[in-house]
């Protein structure tokens, strides 16, 4: 994930101090949706993912965020707040 999408994530304005926790979703999105980029249909792999998000189906939607709520995969990489 790069470009505005991530900047404006990791670098929250005055008062946003969400702005952590909504990088790491955003990461865990992206992190998703190329472990499954290939049940994704028209998913260009070459170009940012997250701009893509769009082509999910709503069952593959609710999958990378059902996996959101039960929290770490074993051996998944943990970020530090």
């Amino acid at each position: 994930m790069d470009g505005i999408f991530l900047a404006n994530l990791e670098q929250p304005r005055a008062g946003q101090g969400k702005g952590n926790a909504n990088a790491r979703v955003m990461r865990k999105i992206v992190g998703g949706m190329e472990r499954h980029a290939s049940e994704i249909g028209r998913l260009d792999a070459s170009r940012p993912l997250l701009p893509q998000f769009d082509l999910l189906i709503d069952e593959q939607v609710r999958a990378l965020f059902r996996a959101l709520d039960r929290g770490p995969i074993p051996g998944e990489d943990q970020d530090s707040d």
